[in-house]
């Protein structure tokens, strides 16, 4: 699937339900109080924010849009702002203070929320910009190669250069036991890579061990 291809969906379903909500709101009441206009203006706010919210949005590798927590957050405030104005706009005698206030509140815990997925996300993005990049199995050895120069204690370089050795002239191949091997391989590699960063010695051993092991069963059915 195309990279935000499920965009050309995600707009037109939204904007259809703002406008059914739109129609139906205004043909079947008559009096537009305060109230009124103060739950329109909320659910209006949860369209928007949630309308932008899923332009900026990527999708995942699968295809499967807006899973991220923005979005969810966005949209079930959304929600939530439509069904109290769908609700409460029957009944035009309630004050809107007595609206104002829980609206207040829910739309500042969801904007606290909010705000604390958007850190999430930005944390996130920064853990995976630091990960050696890996298409395919031919590129452990470069990436190992890296991690091993970067390395300064002797004990855990000797350990990657031999993991550097075993990993040289590695082809990619469609045997699907060998496959699932690679992928091992390239996550335990991450780790390795993760705990050198982080000088995490006891760690960075054992996954070394790992990665060893891994090289030596694919050696043995490649």
């Amino acid at each position: 699937m195309k990279k935000l291809g499920m965009k050309k969906y995600f707009i037109p379903v939204i904007l259809l339900v703002a406008i059914i909500y739109n129609v139906v709101v205004f043909l079947a009441t008559s009096k537009h109080t305060t109230s009124f206009w103060l739950l329109y203006g909320f659910f209006m706010l949860g369209f928007v924010w949630f309308l932008l919210t899923g332009l900026i949005a990527k999708e995942g590798k699968t295809g499967i849009a807006y899973i991220h927590p923005t979005v969810t957050i966005s949209g079930l405030f959304w929600t939530i702002t439509l069904l109290f104005s769908l609700i409460f706009m029957w009944f035009p005698k309630i004050a809107y203070r007595a609206l104002l206030i829980p609206m207040v509140i829910i739309t500042g815990i969801f904007a606290i929320v909010y705000v604390f997925a958007l850190m999430n996300k930005a944390i996130t993005a920064r853990e995976e910009a630091k990960k050696p990049f890996m298409q395919n199995i031919k590129d452990v050895y470069q990436v190992l190669q890296s991690i091993s120069a970067k390395a300064t204690d002797p004990d855990v370089k000797k350990a990657l250069d031999e993991l550097v050795v075993l990993s040289k002239g590695l082809d990619v191949s469609a045997d699907p036991e060998v496959v699932k091997l690679d992928e091992r391989i390239a996550e335990y590699v991450q780790f390795v890579h993760k705990n050198l960063e982080r000088n995490e010695t006891k760690n960075i051993f054992y996954n070394i061990s790992r990665v060893k092991n891994l090289l030596t069963e694919r050696a043995k059915k490649a």
